[in-house]
């Protein structure tokens, strides 16, 4: 019997709940290294996330400059209109596309006042 009170000395209950084993802390049975483990995997997928939110916000940033640029551009080429011969392909392609999307939307307008 003076045995087992011995062997218990060595392990101590916390009031948190957490164990003392010789000079370690064991928390609800893990020990603190797979503990932290956990934490920098959680940060690890933080950080990632935040990443993706970060590239997805770059790219709409990118998408409304974009079109901020053909909306100048329009504007800027009913004043002048030789600017239209400097456009490079890809330009001249997006500039489409937008002449495109407004004439669909006045179209829509007025459809629907009539």
């Amino acid at each position: 019997m003076n045995k087992k009170k011995a062997n218990c000395a060595h392990t101590k209950l916390r009031k948190d709940n957490s164990k003392k084993v010789g000079n370690q802390d064991v928390e609800g049975g893990q020990n603190s290294s797979l503990v932290d483990e956990m934490k920098n995997v959680s940060q690890v997928n933080f950080i990632q996330q935040q990443i993706v939110e970060a590239r997805d916000k770059l790219e709409k940033l990118k998408q409304d400059n974009c079109k901020k640029e053909m909306d100048l551009l329009m504007i800027k080429s009913i004043q002048n209109p030789n600017m239209l011969a400097n456009l490079t392909n890809g330009d001249s392609i997006e500039l489409n596309k937008m002449l495109d999307e407004k004439i669909k939307e006045i179209d829509a307008k007025i459809a629907s006042l009539n």
